[in-house]
């Protein structure tokens, strides 16, 4: 059986960390961005379309909800769905990735103000019953559709 995304186990899950060990719960911080790798076969197809190949195939950006105890969303733009955001519990025992890397910005504050934003934008969409469509044309110049890296350049905009 393989183990969930936020196993701890390097190299599964790599973050900057002389330990190699990662306990979601205790590490990550709002604003965090996760770059994964799903099993999915169209997961190696996304990995390998941009300027270079990579190990990765989406990204997401991490919001904890201080009024809610703390809880951890992820928002993500999917090809299926759109974006959406979901309890990171649910992330972590569902998709399985192959492998995530945690990156987070030095600046705490603005990594804060970023997650918030990110969360807020798609939680709003949701919440209106229409997720906000994916970009398949991958375009930066709109925001009405919307990919998962794109999603991070107007949470940190």
């Amino acid at each position: 059986m393989q183990e969930p995304t936020f196993a701890g186990v390097y190299p599964n899950t790599i973050a900057s960390s002389v330990e190699k060990s990662f306990e979601w719960e205790r590490d990550l911080k709002s604003g965090d961005i996760l770059i994964t790798k799903g099993n999915f076969f169209f997961s190696g197809s996304l990995a390998k379309i941009g300027v270079q190949d990579t190990h990765f195939s989406h990204q997401g950006i991490i919001y904890k909800d201080h009024e809610r105890d703390n809880q951890f969303f992820a928002a993500e733009a999917h090809l299926e769905i759109g974006a959406t955001v979901r309890p990171l519990s649910v992330m972590n025992n569902n998709d399985r990735n192959v492998r995530t890397l945690v990156m987070r910005f030095k600046d705490e504050a603005l990594s804060d103000r970023a997650g918030k934003y990110g969360y807020d934008l798609v939680k709003k969409a949701s919440d209106s019953g229409v997720n906000i469509p994916y970009d398949f044309w991958m375009n930066f110049d709109e925001e009405e559709y919307i990919f998962c890296s794109e999603l991070l350049t107007i949470a940190f905009g």
